[in-house]
């Protein structure tokens, strides 16, 4: 008898946590029972990544075997993983061919985007750190976006420094929020950011910070007010 693949696709796809059935055929019922055997092999691919049922063996007198793939779960972010699975008789006198399915496993685990920590307010002309944290690893470079709002709030009253992006494997991301100094003396202003994925694939969820922008000609005026009778 010889193997084959039967009504599947060579490349399939399945989610974490998920699991898809493969036939495998013959052309002629065997005439005992005969056990199969696989390897695995894929970038990245690890025995916890997959597993597959029931038994590898045709029965007496079969012609066909149905086995499950599954895509076993885990907590890590990782990158999509092709296992190609070549299976074959264990005796090879008594089943001929080789068959191979190649399955792409796609990750269910996304980070979750977190504000860990952020000023409560910075004066005209200096800087401070925001934290934005994520609950896992990321498993490629993941970039944000951000919007800002509030009263009298414009884009020259502040700047976001480096580049909002998460490299690979982090965790944390320090941004410096510098609030731009003027020649106005205004009141103080508050800044509402909420800061986005890029890509929803990638990262998930909202970070929100609010912070206090101060004038510094005020702090200017009240600290000379507070020195003239010192002198």
């Amino acid at each position: 008898p010889v193997l084959s693949l039967v009504g599947a696709p060579q490349r399939m796809r399945i989610v974490e946590g998920a699991g898809a059935g493969l036939t495998l055929g013959l052309d002629r019922p065997v005439a005992r029972e005969v056990a199969l055997t696989f390897t695995a092999s894929g970038a990245g691919i690890a025995a916890s990544d997959f597993a597959i049922a029931p038994p590898f063996r045709f029965a007496q007198s079969s012609t066909r075997l149905a086995v499950v793939l599954t895509a076993l779960d885990d907590t890590d972010d990782e990158l999509e993983e092709a296992l190609t699975l070549s299976l074959r008789a264990r005796d090879a006198s008594l089943l001929q061919g080789d068959v191979q399915a190649v399955v792409a496993i796609e990750d269910n685990d996304i980070p979750v985007l977190s504000l860990v920590s952020a000023p409560q307010r910075i004066v005209e002309g200096t800087s401070a750190v925001l934290t934005l944290g994520l609950d896992r690893p990321v498993a490629q470079e993941a970039g944000l976006t951000f919007s800002a709002s509030g009263g009298g709030i414009t884009a020259a009253d502040f700047a976001i420094a480096p580049p909002l992006r998460f490299a690979q494997s982090s965790t944390r991301l320090a941004v410096v929020l510098t609030a731009l100094g003027d020649e106005q003396a205004e009141i103080s202003e508050v800044l509402t950011l909420e800061i986005t994925p890029l890509n929803a694939n990638l990262l998930q969820s909202t970070a929100s910070a609010v912070v206090r922008l101060d004038d510094d000609a005020i702090y200017l005026r009240l600290r000379l007010f507070l020195e003239g009778p010192l002198r």
